[in-house]
């Protein structure tokens, strides 16, 4: 097999671990490969380089936390390959294992003896009210609207289906995919969903009303949501945030459209796992 190595190249352990797994892997007769990124990097010395314009790999093995993860899968630019996570991060959600247990998870992932779980992923476009240049994105985790730091509340009206919900004074808007929505989601007080779930949390921040419950939206429905600032003031656009990484200045007027992304993220389980058990130990890690 071809495993494509993405460890976390700020975190000593994590790098350490990724440069012996492709040690091992030459020696049971596996392909290790790295990105020019890490090449640089003595200890992985003799290890071959992945261009994206050569074949595939088979699996992505990432050694990181959740936004390794995330930011792995945007360097990317795709999520279609199989991605087993070793967590060496705080909570490590879409990470399959811990470091002590990898090896045993190793083992199976070599016999064949694993699965891949698929999950739903959030697309969404940017639609300029003048009708200037938008923009398209990808959120695995979730995409939110948020006001800027010091500026005044958003007007915001949310639509599902097509069908008008309610206009809001709020902080932002938080769309939240089932893997998401144990992170902003649920610091927010919007509701936990299992992962392998199709539909969406649409959670308000901070809003101004005396009924302010979150929603669920099913997979099939696109969620629009469409800005306005009473007063733009300078220095201070609202933002559409997508996984905490890509960024876009929102204006008065501007419509955010998300729906389901016809990509499937595919995350490997090397073993039956109990959902609300994994929940409960990673949220007592707080």
């Amino acid at each position: 097999m071809r495993f494509l190595l993405l460890p976390n190249n700020l975190q000593t352990d994590a790098v350490e671990y990724t440069s012996s797994l492709a040690v091992k892997l030459k020696k049971l007769g596996h392909t290790p490969l790295i990105l020019q990124e890490s090449a640089t990097d003595g200890r992985f010395s003799g290890v071959e380089i992945w261009m994206p314009d050569q074949s595939d790999p088979d699996m992505l093995l990432i050694a990181g936390g959740d936004g390794t993860v995330l930011r792995a899968l945007r360097q990317l630019g795709r999520c279609d390959l199989p991605v087993w996570g070793v967590n060496f991060g705080h909570l490590g959600y879409l990470t399959e294992c811990e470091p002590d247990g990898a090896e045993a998870a190793l083992e199976r992932i070599l016999s064949g003896a694993y699965t891949v779980e698929q999950r739903t992923v959030l697309a969404g476009e940017l639609l300029r009210a003048d009708g200037g240049q938008g923009a398209s994105f990808l959120a695995f985790n979730e995409a939110n609207i948020c006001r800027a730091a010091m500026a005044r509340a958003l007007r915001l009206e949310l639509s599902v289906g097509g069908s008008f919900v309610r206009s809001l004074s709020a902080d932002g808007i938080i769309l939240s995919t089932p893997t998401g929505s144990t992170a902003y989601n649920f610091s927010a007080g919007g509701p936990i969903l299992l992962p392998t779930m199709d539909c969406f949390a649409i959670t308000s921040v901070c809003p101004h009303a005396a009924l302010s419950c979150a929603l669920v939206a099913d997979g099939s429905d696109t969620v629009s949501v469409r800005v306005h600032i009473a007063q733009q003031e300078p220095g201070a656009a609202p933002l559409l945030v997508a996984d905490g990484c890509e960024r876009f200045e929102l204006r008065d007027g501007d419509e955010v459209r998300m729906f389901r992304a016809a990509e499937k993220l595919r995350l490997v389980k090397t073993c039956r796992e109990n959902f609300y058990a994994r929940l409960q130990q990673k949220l007592a890690q707080g």
